[in-house]
């Protein structure tokens, strides 16, 4: 029922509502002059309904299990706190504070002006939230904009959670301005922040933060933007003494100019799980601690270990620290546990100091099933591990051109399965061509998002990682399971498919090498005759089908030649990328 004549009205027609009492719509400026005289007179499950407009006021919503929204949606119904007509004290343009719960909605306006609540605890003043103030309140906040929200110095510039578990979904965070978090600043607060966009922030675009009393700040971000946001530390996220987990977001452009983390920081005491997320072009400046070094994309300080699952790095700097990546703190230094990098690509970063993608200092890591692609540093291109350092690197993939991918002064490394690491013919690693579907993608350039580091059905890195390792994410970049065919490929990526298994030398797939394959080679090169596994014919593996293979097959046979090369004599599939095709052989299973 839609009320709009006057108070008198709205009371008369909720008493003879009967079931709808106490679900009314009270529309403003149609039944009350000011948001605020709405929300005093409204019940719990009433809805406040703002036509389209500028509301000049700082409104509080009282406990109230209302929704406060707008008929015509965000781009044209705004909340201006600039006015602090609460008191100069209570500058937020909204407050929840009085044990506000999810039924407690905000949605479908804008939210500008704010300058934060003032709040003295334990001798401390702080400022919070300048566009949104929750304490011990958990609303929710969907399809809402934060625009010129700032508390400077403060905890939170669009919104500051305190010991709160709000959920904030579909959110625009835009030119906030926050010393200790610009978009959100969760103090003690395991809010639940999803699809949400934090663009052009001054400070960082979230910052997760304890209360005093330690209390951590456990969000769960989801399916987030961060883009061209800059901070102090962690242009997209900042996290302290908190464990956040990111999953499915990108950081684009974001710039951290003090210790670094241009993506995101996890500093004293912080791990944060982050699964599936992309990083491109971010920038670290590390200015100050330049031996510790704080990536590009992410970056560690005194904190406990770090899991980063599935996620793609490219063109990130560190300009006067180490790491492109992922570098600093959690992966040297004070680490106090070990940290854990799976099915990540790193394309393109670069560092002004050892370390191109990553650089570990004084504390154990592991990485497997990794790609690295052109990452460049004055010295270990891709990985630098420095210090007191446990390094384990296993089924890795680095770019053959590298000229140092790996430098350590590690207590111990351990590199095992890995293709182009340094090492070759031990621990299952080797050298080879990976056989990349297009590195450099169609921009030309290497370093952009769409580089394209999938392996073809002809590299050697397909099937020849080790399957026995205990990974803690059982899915390659794409989220695809990491066991296809029996096998465990090198790299980020699990080839989608099974290359054909044959035999060398084979060539006519009647499952023996004997006389009639060089004769078959040879009616296949002069009087062509089909083949339809033209690799079995490569005897001697050259990557070309010519006059060499059956004279090759020859000598084994008569004249105590080498055997031919693998797979031989049992069935597998080629590893050496030569590229010659094999559609069909079916002497093996």
């Amino acid at each position: 029922m839609r009320l709009r004549n006057s108070k008198l009205a709205i009371v008369v027609a909720m008493l003879v509502s009967g079931p709808l009492a106490g679900q009314a719509v009270i529309q403003v400026p149609t039944d009350f002059a000011t948001i605020q005289a709405a929300i005093d007179f409204a019940s719990d499950g009433d809805t406040v309904e703002l036509l389209p407009g500028t509301y000049v006021e700082n409104v509080d919503l009282l406990g109230k299990a209302i929704v406060l929204t707008s008929t015509d949606g965000a781009s044209v119904t705004t909340i201006d706190g600039s006015a602090c007509t609460t008191g100069s004290e209570l500058c937020s343009t909204i407050s929840c504070r009085n044990g506000e719960g999810r039924d407690t909605v905000l949605t479908g306006l804008t939210i500008t002006g704010g300058s934060g609540t003032t709040v003295v605890s334990s001798g401390l003043t702080t400022i919070r939230g300048g566009g949104m103030y929750s304490e011990l309140a958990s609303p929710t906040v969907t399809d809402c904009v934060f625009v010129g929200n700032g508390v400077f110095t403060g905890y939170g510039g669009g919104i500051c959670n305190y010991n709160n578990v709000a959920e904030i979904t579909d959110c625009e965070f835009t030119g906030n301005t926050g010393r200790r978090g610009a978009g959100i600043t969760n103090l003690g607060s395991n809010a639940t922040i999803s699809n949400c966009t934090f663009l052009s922030n001054s400070g960082s675009g979230i910052a997760n933060r304890p209360t005093l009393s330690g209390g951590p700040s456990d969000a769960t971000i989801t399916a987030c933007t961060f883009i061209g946001n800059i901070a102090h530390n962690g242009g997209g996220v900042f996290n302290s003494d908190s464990h956040p987990t990111i999953t499915s977001c990108t950081f684009e452009g974001n710039t951290a100019f003090e210790l670094g983390g241009g993506g995101i920081m996890n500093f004293s005491d912080s791990s944060s799980l982050v699964v599936g997320c992309t990083f491109v072009g971010n920038l670290a400046m590390g200015a100050m601690f330049v031996d510790d070094g704080f990536g590009g994309a992410i970056g560690n300080l005194q904190a406990e270990g770090s899991t980063i699952l599935g996620c793609s790095f490219f063109g990130n700097i560190s300009d006067g620290g180490v790491g492109g990546g992922v570098s600093g703190g959690a992966f040297g230094g004070t680490s106090t546990d070990t940290c854990f990098l799976e099915s990540c690509v790193f394309s393109g970063n670069s560092a002004t100091y050892p370390g191109g993608a990553i650089s570990v200092q004084s504390t154990d890591v592991v990485v497997r099933n990794c790609t690295f692609n052109q990452d460049s540093a004055v010295s270990g291109s891709s990985v630098a591990l420095l210090g007191n350092t446990a390094g384990l690197l296993e089924n890795c993939l680095f770019h053959p051109g590298d000229p140092i991918s790996i430098i350590h002064t590690a207590s111990s490394l351990i590199v095992s399965h890995c293709c182009n690491a340094g090492v070759d013919g031990v621990g299952g690693n080797f050298y080879a061509e990976p056989q990349f579907v297009d590195p450099p993608g169609a921009d030309g350039v290497v370093g952009t998002a769409d580089d394209d580091l999938h392996l073809r059905v002809t590299s050697p890195c397909i099937d020849t990682g080790d399957a026995t390792l205990g990974l803690l994410w059982d899915f390659d970049l794409d989220g695809q399971a990491r066991t296809i065919c029996g096998g465990v490929d090198i790299g980020a990526d699990e080839f989608d498919g099974c290359p054909e298994s044959f035999v060398r030398g084979d060539g006519n797939d009647d499952g023996a090498v004997d006389i009639g394959d060089p004769v078959h080679a040879l009616s296949y090169l002069f009087m062509g005759e089909d083949a339809s596994c033209l690799d079995a014919h490569d005897s001697n593996d050259d990557g070309a089908v010519d006059i060499g293979d059956p004279v090759y097959t020859l000598g084994h046979l008569f004249s105590g030649g080498p055997a031919p090369l693998l797979p031989y004599p049992d069935c597998g599939s080629d590893r050496t990328g030569d590229g010659i095709a094999c559609e069909s052989y079916l002497a093996c299973p």
